[in-house]
């Protein structure tokens, strides 16, 4: 049997592949809910809502890191830049997942739009110049 303990580590484990997955962290949370409770070759353990909450918490910072990430005009030159379009589609993607999971946006949309409005700024600048 596994205790609570390895449970709580198995968790930070799989937190963390949520956390740094790709584009679609959603797909990244399943793989994790199967793998603890499902997959023969897994443990097979009964989650707390706490526990799901907590793999949860890391799609919800990963979908607000990749929408923010294509609003910051420093990111313009690097490689993971993806543009504004993909801002907003990682955008819709996250409201749509926090429907699906009863999780409250409305904190989350006043940062977003204040990184937004400063991306427009930027680039108005820069045409202004």
């Amino acid at each position: 049997m596994v205790t609570t303990s390895e449970i709580d580590t198995l968790i930070e484990d799989e937190w963390y592949l949520v956390r740094y997955s790709g584009e679609i962290p959603e797909v990244a949370y399943h793989s994790a809910l199967f793998h603890l409770t499902e997959d023969h070759q897994g443990p097979r353990v009964t989650l707390t809502g706490a526990q799901q909450r907590r793999l949860l918490e890391g799609v919800t910072q990963r979908y607000l890191e990749i929408t923010l990430r294509d609003l910051l005009p420093e990111n313009k030159t690097t490689s993971s830049y993806r543009g504004l379009k993909r801002s907003i589609i990682n955008w819709q993607r996250f409201l749509i997942f926090c429907r699906r999971y009863d999780i409250e946006a409305a904190a989350y949309r006043d940062l977003v739009a204040s990184a937004l409005e400063a991306f427009l700024a930027h680039e108005l600048g820069l045409i202004e110049s």
